[in-house]
């Protein structure tokens, strides 16, 4: 089938689920940041993407190419790599599949290499006229990782500890962040830049690097050396609302610190700032520190531990912890100037998952709830509806809470002339879970309006919200519906009520 029979699709949140920091600019989305892309359900004969490229895919003026800042991308049919490619044209079309019959499959869309070296942006998707795609529903578990080359996969791919970087031997895919997220089902967003620190960037001299700093550059788009496109757009961070931050900066900053106490401390101190600027902009994750990996860098980890100390005096915040991996080894081989080579990178991406997975464990790290159970919480709410005593506002509101154990506490509205002995739904059904001795909650649903409407969310009052505070995370989710159902959205208490008062 020719390309130019096909119908246009645009790579927009009505069509793909969005992965990773990515900015739509003149319909084109751009894909900037590591492992940044797109994830749809597709049911037709055939599927083509027409990719474009930023300055890095244009031959220059003496008509060569290089191949060291081409962006890579791969795509994914079920889960299986079917094309491996670079950006090495201002533009190309790739052919997906293509056939006599329709086809349903889930399709994925991902950029291998970091955004300091190169952008790349999908232009739009090709199907034929009776074809369908629709986004793919966004994982229970929402992660993001801070970090840079490690956690960029640079070098990966690579032979031998002297063989020196270009774009072609880096794949995020193969970085122990993302192969993490892969283990616990998890969506990621990978905010990663090679040669980057909290104080420092890398400097052979020893002397500072106030260049590559990545509190410079957390609330932007991207970092390029080879593009000034976006520089100055910065980063919606009520996009994407982790469930859990990874940082790991430090092997770079060690290449200033050394041994100098000084300079370590100031390390610290730069690091408590940066947490600060992180949590405000993520109010409900949960939040690790970690450091290792590489060889260089492990004497900082005494110092990333009295950072996370001295963040919880200053703010009273206990929600992060610390982990140290167990640095690369001789065995496990080198990639590309001496980064982790991929055994050394599957091997810490099985530490992180079992550390996390004991942080869900413990509770600690909410998971999100799923559509279904959201659905099922919101139709309980509907229900309570009914049991409404609410005679002088005739306003009804139900209300339906989940534990952490999977059982639902109900409860609605209970009005008296008195006015104030009067009890919200929240309330209702927080006080009868708690007086029956449940403390660990997931969510609630809660659905108000005038006996026989439905055309408005009903959020909690601020006394809820204050009662929520007492009893749940800043990630425990609140979900509001409207028009008996057919909408829902979802906030975090931390969103409803950022500044709580506790004793």
């Amino acid at each position: 089938m020719k390309i130019e029979n096909l119908k246009s699709v645009k790579a927009d949140s009505s069509a793909v689920k969005i992965l990773g920091r990515t900015l739509s600019d003149n319909s084109v989305l751009w894909l900037i940041l590591s492992a940044s892309g797109v994830e749809f359900e597709v049911s037709a004969k055939c599927l083509y993407f027409n990719l474009v490229g930023d300055a890095t895919a244009h031959p220059p003026a003496d008509g060569k190419t290089s191949e060291m800042n081409w962006a890579r991308y791969e795509i994914f049919v079920d889960g299986k790599s079917v094309h491996l490619g670079s950006m090495d044209e201002a533009e190309k079309s790739v052919c997906v599949f293509e056939g006599s019959e329709t086809r349903k499959a889930r399709v994925r869309l991902l950029k291998l290499t970091e955004g300091t070296q190169s952008f790349m942006g999908i232009k739009d998707i090709m199907i034929d006229g009776d074809g369908t795609i629709s986004p793919t529903a966004r994982k229970n578990l929402l992660i993001e990782f801070i970090g840079d080359s490690i956690t960029c996969g640079y070098g990966v791919e690579g032979k031998s500890a002297e063989e020196l970087f270009t774009t072609q031997t880096e794949n995020a895919l193969k970085a122990y962040a993302y192969m993490t997220a892969e283990n616990l089902g998890a969506d990621c967003n990978l905010t990663s830049f090679s040669g980057f620190g909290i104080v420092s960037g890398w400097t052979d001299s020893g002397d500072l690097n106030p260049i590559q700093l990545v509190p410079d550059h957390y609330k932007k788009f991207a970092f390029s050396w080879n593009t000034k496109m976006f520089e100055n757009r910065e980063w919606d961070f009520s996009t994407y609302r982790p469930n859990l931050i990874v940082i790991n900066l430090g092997t770079n900053d060690d290449s200033y610190t050394q041994d100098k106490e000084e300079r370590q401390a100031q390390y610290a101190s730069e690091y408590v700032k940066f947490l600060k600027e992180v949590r405000k902009e993520n109010p409900a994750s949960y939040i690790i520190l970690s450091m290792g990996i590489m060889l260089g860098g492990n004497r900082l980890f005494p110092w990333i531990e009295k950072a996370a100390a001295e963040y919880t005096k200053q703010t009273g915040d206990t929600r992060l912890s610390t982990l140290h991996f167990v640095p690369q080894t001789e065995e496990e081989g080198f990639g590309s100037d001496y980064h982790p080579s991929e055994a050394t990178q599957i091997r810490c991406a099985g530490v992180l998952t079992d550390f996390i997975k004991s942080l869900i464990a413990k509770g600690k790290i909410s998971t999100g709830i799923s559509e279904d159970e959201k659905k099922r919480l919101v139709d309980v709410a509907y229900r309570m509806q009914d049991f409404s005593y609410s005679p002088y506002s005739n306003f009804r509101v139900g209300a339906a809470l989940l534990t952490r154990e999977g059982k639902i506490y109900t409860g609605c509205n209970i009005e008296n002339a008195a006015y104030g002995p009067s009890n919200c739904a929240e309330r209702t059904a927080f006080f009868k879970a708690v007086s029956e001795g449940e403390r660990n909650f997931r969510a609630i649903a809660i659905v108000g309006s005038p006996k026989g409407k439905s055309d408005d969310f009903c959020a909690p009052c601020g006394v809820c919200r204050q009662v929520m505070a007492e009893f749940c995370s800043p990630d425990f989710e609140i979900i509001l519906s409207k028009n008996g159902g057919e909408e829902i959205k979802s906030h975090t208490l931390a969103e409803l009520l950022p500044l709580s008062f506790s004793l």
